[in-house]
């Protein structure tokens, strides 16, 4: 089983999260070296890990605009910091799924421009961090509660 975990602290992010319009995809630009990644429910999303540190650096997949419930969001209050993962069960250069009882779905406020993969309500029990460029992670007794990202969308 995967844990999540963050360490908040001052980081200065380089990149930019982005959404690729021709490829309905998430993407960070520039791509940052990864050696593992782990996908969200049951949808080609992943966030990718560095195993050395244990950090997930960005989210990124395929993920169709087509799918996505339009709605607005509160958006969670994140200090900046690390999120990373353990578990005893990773292998260098393998993916690993995170299913939990419910099929996430993909939210989308066309006010704010924000995404929410996951959970769009959280509680007090929940923490929030900003890992990445416009990238969130909330999590609730170290499972991962939601995705929350503010990407560019691009056109190529």
């Amino acid at each position: 089983m995967i844990k999540f975990y963050i360490n908040f602290k001052t980081t200065d992010f380089v990149g930019e999260a982005q959404y690729l319009e021709n490829e309905l995809s998430f993407y960070y630009e520039p791509w940052n070296n990864v050696d593992f990644s782990i996908i969200i429910g049951s949808s080609y999303c992943s966030l990718d890990v560095d195993l050395t540190s244990g950090k997930v650096l960005q989210l990124t997949g395929f993920n169709s605009k087509k799918e996505w419930i339009e709605k607005t969001v509160n958006v969670p209050k994140a200090l900046t910091g690390e999120l990373l993962v353990k578990s005893n069960d990773i292998v260098f250069g393998v993916g690993m799924g995170v299913i939990y009882e419910e099929e996430w779905k993909t939210y989308y406020d066309v006010t704010n421009k924000w995404i929410c993969i996951g959970n769009i309500d959280y509680s007090d029990e929940c923490q929030a961090v900003r890992f990445a460029d416009n990238t969130i992670a909330v999590v609730k007794k170290n499972n991962l509660w939601s995705i929350w990202i503010k990407p560019q969308f691009v056109e190529e």
